[in-house]
């Protein structure tokens, strides 16, 4: 017998990546980019095939008209339990990548084809001010609650970018665009650690033998049926593939440049985990759950798929 090759794949803490393979954000942002009709089809022939007097079929584990019920997948409308798992989750990460925000600019431009300074030259021919001569610290200031956190104004990049949208707001409208996601997610971030703060922290003192006082959890939340997921939708409904050169406008550079760093910002910080979570259980209750089951199960499909053109 020819010996089998053997494949072996690396998961956690970013091992996959020096390997060709996607890190499990950017992994997750593909899943929700991607077409799933090829999948939901797939998936439907499985059913299909269902013979309707086997055991499966009669034990009602599957719903009785099963092979008459639409598919479902995951798309926009789990938007707001991703963004709020996000926030909720990874807030400290989120707030961490802003806070270094001038630092994921350049670890994204390492791999372009134009480098620093010519992006940089390209903004001062345009603006004619040295790239970082105005920063916007002194001018957009935080509530002093979140003033651990206001190095974003500091950002010589942010700053560039609102420069931009201050000096040329017509032109820039792509870019006010993609900033307003920034700053939904950043003060959605602050939002989330003050309320865990003020949850966690509702009195200085409390009489130790009255329990009503335990009985007071998390009465304090916030309303994320807005915040991050315009940016989300930018994410994954425009191509990623364009590049730039050189001889393109400072506004084309500059676009794409908004538009990578919130491509980077979502793949470091989904929390597509907790979506995955949330819906496992209900591979065991197809008849009761029917949406939720084929959900997870194309999904899944979806996943083998994606992985085996990523590692050929």
């Amino acid at each position: 017998m020819a010996n089998k090759k053997k494949i072996g794949l690396f998961f956690g803490a970013g091992a996959e990546m020096g390997y060709g393979l996607p890190s499990g954000g950017k992994f997750a942002l593909d899943i929700f980019k991607m077409p799933k009709q090829e999948d939901k089809d797939y998936f439907s022939k499985m059913i299909n095939k269902i013979d309707l007097q086997s055991q499966i079929a009669t034990s009602n584990w599957l719903p009785a008209d099963f092979k008459d019920k639409r598919l479902f997948v995951f798309g926009k409308g789990n938007f707001e339990d991703i963004i709020s798992s996000s926030l909720e989750n990874r807030r400290d990460s989120i707030l961490g990548f802003f806070d270094n925000f001038d630092r994921n600019v350049s670890h994204i431009l390492a791999n372009w084809d134009i480098d620093e300074q010519q992006l940089q030259r390209s903004f001062t021919e345009k603006t004619q001010l040295d790239f970082g001569e105005k920063l916007y610290s002194q001018v957009a200031v935080l509530n002093d609650k979140f003033a651990k956190h206001s190095s974003i104004f500091s950002s010589e990049y942010f700053s560039a970018f609102l420069k931009l949208i201050e000096m040329f707001p017509k032109e820039a409208n792509r870019i006010s665009i993609i900033s307003t996601c920034f700053l939904e997610f950043f003060i959605g971030s602050l939002g989330e650690d003050l309320v865990s703060d003020l949850n966690q922290q509702l009195f200085k003192k409390t009489p130790p033998k009255i329990e009503i006082f335990d009985n007071l959890a998390n009465p304090f939340s916030l309303n994320y049926s807005a915040t991050g997921q315009n940016g989300l939708a930018i994410v994954l409904d425009e191509d990623d593939e364009k590049t730039v050169k050189t001889t393109d406008t400072t506004m084309t550079i500059f676009n794409k440049l908004a538009k990578d760093i919130l491509s980077n910002l979502y793949a470091q910080n989904l929390d597509y985990q907790s979506l995955i979570d949330s819906h496992f259980r209900y591979l065991y209750k197809p008849s009761s759950e029917w949406a939720k089951f084929t959900r997870i199960s194309i999904f899944f499909i979806f996943c083998q798929t994606l992985y085996y053109f990523s590692i050929r």
